[in-house]
């Protein structure tokens, strides 16, 4: 089964694109991106997370994204967005539990909810006109794991005893 998305995938390259250059804005949505993957590796439990990695989110946490000349310039409108995206991130583990595909259909997209940080950036240093004329492209290539992938690691087994409604 093929995991990779028909999309573009990330790139530094069209992240600056992007971002209209802002070298800045690249690298405090590189910090964020990085740190929400860490934290995903952390709470799921999925892969080892080797010390070096987690030194490195605690550094760019709280040292490297605070000084960051770009998210303190903005940091009032980019918290809100990572603050719904935790939010959203952490329903979306909830809501897996739940066994339900169109619930689990939702959880795939809401786990990728802290991309909306890119899009605000894309709105900073862009102007609104070019965050909205390139949203489709930020949007899909923030979301590199497949419905098929995401699907077959949460579809239950036939012996699982699975809620398929919500109440």
């Amino acid at each position: 089964m093929d995991h990779q998305p028909p999309w573009e995938l990330f790139s530094p390259e069209a992240l600056s694109e992007l971002l209209c250059g802002n070298d800045d804005a690249a690298r405090c949505v590189r910090d964020i991106a990085r740190c929400s993957h860490t934290y995903d590796d952390l709470i799921d439990r999925d892969k080892p997370v080797p010390d070096a990695v987690i030194h490195d989110l605690i550094w760019t946490l709280l040292i490297a994204l605070p000084v960051n000349p770009f998210y303190r310039a903005h940091q009032d409108v980019i918290r809100p967005v990572l603050i719904t995206g935790i939010l959203n991130w952490q329903a979306a583990n909830d809501i897996e539990r739940s066994g339900c595909e169109e619930e689990l259909r939702l959880a795939h997209v809401l786990r990728y909810a802290v991309a909306d940080v890119l899009l605000i950036c894309m709105e900073i240093t862009g102007g609104h006109e070019h965050a909205m004329r390139h949203a489709r492209r930020a949007r899909l290539m923030s979301q590199a794991d497949t419905w098929a992938h995401y699907s077959s690691e949460h579809t239950p087994t036939e012996n699982t005893n699975v809620q398929t409604q919500t109440d």
